[in-house]
């Protein structure tokens, strides 16, 4: 079933059509008087808590809570070790499990809504409207807030808010097992990953869209201070017209890190956010991220790619604004390890680094760029205002349609080859009127021949001779020591001595 197919079914099945059930002893007494489709009505301003009113479990149920008033009710689970609410299909009979919350506030929770599909195939749709989450932690797992998995579960969640959640895989939300996980209007704040993802992780097959939210002072202590995707199944995840602002990851990208899979960023904003290789996004080991009208300042990475990183990974960056960022390697952007990056139509300037003040590239990576401005940027070595080329990498730049300048009048357009070490073989690509031609470009252009000097053939030549002689030698004295049959040349039986 295609994926916005089960987004509409959800929202439908957020409908309220049944009676109302007013909670007037404990959640636990409505449930249980309540039949499917009714509304279970919680007094707004009320603090629901202890038995009857935490961990509580809907096993194939079709119920709406819902709070009476403006005000939210609250669900505390007084940090007992306890989700509020178990939410499991039980049987294999087709029936629909559709459970929506609405004004709803839920703090002090181990995983405040928990929902597990993995053993049963029925149909599982939880709804969370204008709710809030804080304070909930689940360090065993994941998903502070609300761990979701299983092919057949689906979360909703719809202008709500997420604050100061802990878990260990996503902070605030955490989605695997081909879970489907749809985010809009919603604020995510303060949550913290003791692994990956600060505030969501979307791990193992699942899939998520996020729309016209925010994340701010997200924290993970490895990868994706704000979301971390990881190992994505066959449909790809969106992210559009979001903020991503003061997020950190230890390791891996300050706001979204990509693993495995394909990511669609579309009109989002990233401002200071933080990390060790890309801060704001990184893309590593075959993820695809490709990014579109998206505007990237301020951010910082202590090592590489001030805005975005990848490495042995994909990215294309679209129409987009890359400005006053900073890090030691690549200001603007970095590649690494074969990574791969195009960039069309965009802007790159005013970042900063030591090496590649807008773009540094490396290990036999490869990066192109087209229509687009590489302009006021500052390598603070001296090396590679607008580019720094380093370790077998290739560039490719129409000069007909790419601005490049530089602040250091000793390079030729900003654009530095390391010439260390001496294996180094920098294949800058410059396309100008239909003609290619190769060069490494540095103040004083000199291109390497790619072949090996005389004095290395030489060795290679005396090296070969050698071990030709060892080798005549040891297969002569395996012949003529044929039928004496010395130890080292028998299979020894086991405990058998030479």
């Amino acid at each position: 079933m295609q994926l916005w197919v089960l987004f509409v079914i959800g929202l439908l099945c957020q409908v309220a059509l049944g009676a109302d059930v007013i909670v007037t002893t404990t959640l636990s007494d409505a449930i249980a008087s309540a039949v499917d489709g009714d509304n279970i009505i919680l007094t707004s301003g009320t603090n629901y808590n202890g038995t009857g009113n935490v961990n509580l479990a809907l096993y194939s149920r079709t119920l709406a809570f819902i709070t009476s008033d403006v005000e939210t009710a609250t669900i505390d689970c007084e940090h007992g070790n306890v989700s509020a609410f178990l939410v499991f299909p039980t049987t294999d009979l087709d029936l629909t499990t559709n459970v929506s919350f609405n004004g709803i506030t839920f703090v002090n929770c181990l995983s405040a809504i928990y929902i597990n599909t993995t053993a049963i195939n029925d149909s599982c749709t939880v709804s969370v409207t204008k709710s809030a989450f804080l304070n909930n932690v689940n360090k065993n797992t994941g998903g502070g807030a609300i761990f979701v998995e299983g092919p057949t579960a689906v979360l909703l969640v719809e202008s709500s808010s997420f604050s100061s959640n802990v878990g260990d895989l996503g902070g605030a939300i955490l989605a695997q097992e081909y879970a489907i996980v749809s985010i809009n209007n919603s604020v995510f704040e303060n949550n913290n990953s003791t692994s990956s993802g600060g505030a969501v992780a979307v791990w193992y097959d699942a899939t998520i869209v996020i729309t016209y939210s925010t994340f701010t002072n997200n924290f993970a202590h490895e990868d994706g201070g704000a979301v971390d995707f990881y190992y994505l199944g066959d449909d790809s995840s969106h992210v559009s017209n979001s903020v991503f602002n003061g997020n950190r990851g230890n390791s891996l990208g300050g706001a979204l890190s990509v693993w495995v899979g394909v990511v669609y960023v579309n009109s989002c904003q990233f401002n200071n956010n933080l990390a060790q290789w890309g801060g704001s996004l990184l893309s590593y080991t075959r993820g695809l991220a490709i990014i579109r009208g998206s505007q990237f300042t301020l951010n910082n990475a202590f090592s590489g790619g001030g805005a975005i990183c990848s490495s042995d990974g994909y990215a294309d960056l679209y129409d987009s604004i890359v400005s006053g960022n900073h890090a030691n390697l690549g200001g603007g952007v970095a590649v690494f390890q074969t990574g791969i990056m195009n960039v069309y139509n965009s802007n790159i300037t005013d970042n900063t680094a030591v090496q590649g003040g807008a773009i540094f590239v490396s290990d036999n990576s490869r990066f192109s760029v087209v229509y687009t401005n590489v302009t006021s940027n500052v390598a603070s070595s001296g090396n590679g205002d607008s580019i720094y080329c380093e370790e077998d990498s290739s560039i490719f730049v129409n000069t007909s349609q790419v601005v490049l300048t530089s602040n250091n009048n000793t390079e030729q357009n900003g654009v530095y080859c390391d010439p260390f070490p001496e294996y180094t073989w920098c294949e800058f690509r410059v396309v100008n009127s239909g003609d290619w031609s190769e060069v490494c470009v540095q103040a004083d252009p000199t291109p390497r021949k790619k072949g090996l000097k005389g004095w290395e053939v030489a060795l290679i030549v005396v090296g070969v001779v050698l071990g030709a002689l060892l080798i005549g030698f040891v297969v002569a004295y395996a012949i003529s020591s044929r039928f004496e049959g010395p130890s080292f040349f028998k299979k020894l039986s086991p405990g058998e001595t030479a």
